[in-house]
């Protein structure tokens, strides 16, 4: 929503500069104003001992088979459960509230330690998660 402030601040500074501002520049701003608005929505997000959901999207955590980190657009972590779920969810959405934080990266961590769940190299650098041990992850059990 900042992004939508700064914009028409800018537009009323050009006003009051020029006297008037000809359609194409406002015609910019608008639509500068909309892609900053789409783009710093965060959707409200929920969660359970074991599911995490965000809007009508939902996975279950501790069932999770893949996870990646995106950075475009802000930090943001996409879900896949066994049963085919997916959620994208924004990581500061999930970090502003601590108890669905905790539920949701205690999850993401037995996604990959106990269920060899297939992730990227910069989810683990930006989480810290360590690595599964790769019997583990095959269903072999020491």
């Amino acid at each position: 929503m900042t992004g939508v402030v700064w914009c028409v601040i800018l537009g009323g500074i050009l006003v009051l500069c020029n006297g008037h501002l000809p359609l194409v520049v406002w015609a910019y701003i608008g639509l500068a104003s909309f892609g900053l608005a789409w783009s710093s929505r965060t959707g409200a997000c929920t969660a359970g001992s074991d599911w995490v959901a965000r809007n009508r999207r939902w996975v279950r955590t501790y069932e999770l088979i893949e996870i990646t980190y995106r950075a475009r657009f802000g930090p943001r972590l996409r879900l896949q459960d066994s049963a085919g779920r997916r959620a994208t969810i924004k990581i500061e959405s999930l970090q502003g509230d601590r108890e669905i934080w905790d539920l949701v990266y205690n999850g993401i961590l037995h996604s990959v330690i106990a269920g060899g769940a297939r992730t990227d190299r910069l989810l683990h650098l930006v989480l810290h998660l360590p690595y599964p041990d790769p019997d583990i992850s095959r269903g072999e059990r020491h």
